[in-house]
């Protein structure tokens, strides 16, 4: 999977990243690591009104389905706070 965190793009340039693995609604950033609990951490971050598209909903369920964990983070303070509670688990 790619991350390439939005932006316009040419058809041709759309077309190169979805052959590399672009997904549309992908969180901005992923931690591969399991802590026990969830094989996973998804991030993503949003400003302080932002909210989650119908493709980024689509995607928080589908890993959540597949116990992957998923968190919004609207500044650095909630962000770290979130990575801190999921490093916490794992052994």
């Amino acid at each position: 999977m790619a991350i390439p965190n939005g932006g316009k793009r040419s058809r041709t340039e759309a077309a190169i990243m979805k052959a590399e693995g672009v997904y549309a609604g992908a969180a901005d950033l992923f931690i591969p690591l399991c802590n026990g609990k969830w094989y996973g951490l998804f991030i993503e971050m949003k400003s302080k009104t932002g909210r989650l598209t119908d493709n980024q909903m689509a995607f928080r369920d589908k890993v959540l389905y597949n116990r992957y964990s998923y968190v919004v983070c609207r500044d650095l303070d909630e962000f770290v706070i979130k990575i801190n509670d999921y490093m916490s688990l794992v052994t």
